[in-house]
């Protein structure tokens, strides 16, 4: 998040939104990936003769490069009681945390009147530990974060699916355009020919003009906010990186 602190701090607004909301959409992607791996894992213990997906797919789909994710599922059995041992889920879980926090970022950058509720109910869901040590989790706490049952108790699920459909929503009031397959922000007219260029790859495109994000990006760009015209002359129409993840380890997790 370093990077986007930064961008704040130099009030470029108009930067850090559009970045948080790309952070955000593939941290939805990430934690539904995690709650079917959950599930799959769970399945795959109760009936360990049954086929089950590596969920290989949906993982590359996810963005999620660890490959040795791909072996959770096989690896998974049954425990005493209502106890289900799966490799790494304390890693699983920790980054569950991570990602709805991810989420959160864009909709509090917004000031939407959601972030309020979305945040006292992840502190809430937060309060009691989500698996327990040496690779242990019980059905109970699976169900607590990948139910989707309304009319059940909350879950980590339930806030994901709710906050998703916010976030979409800031998406397309804050994306006015797209352009070669770029989803643009607050673009001016002379603009749309450079980016036209870059997504195409006809022409060259001056680093001048456009800043291009590290490999990966998602084809976004945006104007900059006025104030920064005299801190930075030089950029025009910059692609918003990326948020760095870094490691982190919620303390609830026991």
């Amino acid at each position: 998040m370093e990077k986007a602190h930064i961008i704040d701090a130099l009030g470029e607004s108009g930067l850090l939104l559009p970045t948080l909301l790309n952070a955000a959409l593939a941290a939805n992607d990430r934690a539904k990936y995690h709650f079917s791996l959950l599930q799959m894992a769970q399945s795959r213990a109760q009936h360990p003769d049954a086929p089950a997906s590596d969920l290989r797919v949906e993982r590359q789909a996810a963005g999620i490069a660890d490959e040795a994710c791909d072996g959770i599922v096989a690896a998974s059995s049954r425990g005493e009681g209502d106890l289900y041992r799966i490799p790494q889920v304390q890693a699983v879980c920790t980054a569950l945390y991570q990602d709805l926090q991810r989420m959160l970022e864009p909709i509090q950058a917004a000031r939407s009147p959601e972030w309020g509720g979305f945040a006292a109910r992840l502190k809430l869901l937060a309060a009691r530990p989500w698996c327990k040590t040496d690779d242990l989790i019980s059905g109970e706490q699976i169900a607590a974060m990948t139910s989707g049952d309304r009319k059940r108790a909350d879950s980590l699920h339930l806030l994901v699916m709710d906050m998703h459909k916010v976030l979409n929503a800031l998406q397309a009031r804050v994306s006015t355009e797209v352009i070669d397959g770029a989803q643009t922000y607050d673009i001016c007219g002379e603009d749309r020919s450079l980016i036209g260029a870059f997504m195409r790859g006809v022409e060259p495109v001056p680093a001048a003009e456009i800043r291009s994000s590290r490999p990966g990006h998602d084809g976004d760009a945006l104007r900059r906010h006025p104030g920064a015209a005299e801190r930075h002359r030089h950029h025009r129409c910059p692609c918003p990186r990326r948020v760095c993840r870094g490691p982190a380890r919620p303390a609830h997790l026991h």
